[in-house]
């Protein structure tokens, strides 16, 4: 049995990993593929990533009666269109900057 850690890609991991390839969260990203990690997303960070409130989930949700089953398939078509080689070309396009100072190694 493999021993793997169980991971949450937050939003400012992102951000920040997009402004520097210096950074701890780049060197996250960059081995994410491993066979290390598990990395699990919740329906609420999806809509961050796409920069829609909670609250606005919450609403259209309500509004939309949206079901536990409803949700599942969201991730599971957004999941579809993930491409590990559109990944892997935008982390060789980040900047060489310097990291964020509350990302540094």
């Amino acid at each position: 049995m493999k021993n793997t850690i169980n991971i949450v890609i937050d939003t400012n991991v992102l951000l920040s990993a997009l402004y520097s390839n210096k950074g701890a969260s780049y060197k996250l990203l960059s081995i994410i593929d491993s066979d290390k990690f598990n990395v699990n997303i919740s329906t609420t960070l999806i809509y961050e990533y796409e920069k829609i409130s909670l609250n606005q989930f919450i609403v259209n949700a309500l509004s939309e009666k949206v079901s536990a089953l409803q949700t599942l398939d969201i991730i599971e078509q957004k999941a579809q269109k993930a491409s590990k080689k559109d990944f892997l070309n935008a982390l060789a396009q980040i900047p060489d900057n310097e990291p964020y100072e509350n990302d540094r190694l």
